[in-house]
């Protein structure tokens, strides 16, 4: 024999998860709920998983429910628009495009983008010094540190004083390299 959803032992069922729940917000230890409810803390304990997972349960619903219904008014709105987008509606164009993704994200078409996490380099600390010796190590800096062309070389000094290096360059002309004019070959 089968019991219906509307007896009374399912209908009792019920309501005992629903104090339990109610008990156990209230910040009640599952001894004091099962004291309350007259049953034992183990008992107690099985109404209060029971009524998370239905909650569980009707939350999951609910938000696939509310999942259709944005779906079904994105797509109204695109019926409304994508005859004018197509017509030249600048407006409308714009609107049909973000309800097409809003619809693609929402159904997970298309997933939300993830922000890229880029290690720190493990060059960022160095010393320029620390920086020349790791590129000598890897065989991608041929230059011997104070040799004639190394950048970095601090000058022999004639006066205490160590100068700074000079920046190697093109000549400045005066002009922004953006400028459209011809350039003026010397």
């Amino acid at each position: 024999m089968t019991i219906s959803k509307n007896s009374p032992v399912k209908v009792k069922a019920a309501e005992r998860r629903a104090a339990a729940l109610s008990l156990r917000v209230q910040g009640k230890t599952l001894a004091q709920i099962g004291e309350s409810l007259g049953v034992s803390t183990q008992r107690a304990y099985q109404y209060v998983k029971e009524g998370l997972a239905r909650l569980d349960q009707m939350t999951t619903v609910d938000a696939e429910a509310l999942r259709r219904l944005s779906v079904e008014q994105l797509e109204a709105m695109l019926a409304a628009h994508l005859p004018k987008a197509i017509a030249g509606d600048v407006r409308s164009g714009n609107l049909a495009i973000r309800a097409i993704a809003e619809r693609a994200r929402i159904t997970g078409l298309v997933k939300a983008a993830q922000p890229e996490v880029k290690p720190e380099s493990p060059y960022a600390k160095m010393t320029p010094e620390e920086l020349r010796a790791e590129a000598r190590r890897l065989g991608i800096y041929p230059l011997r540190a104070g040799s004639p062309g190394d950048p970095y070389a601090p000058a022999p000094s004639t006066n205490g004083h160590t100068p700074q290096p000079v920046p190697q360059g093109p000549i400045s002309t005066g002009r922004s390299p953006f400028d459209p004019r011809p350039q003026e070959r010397f």
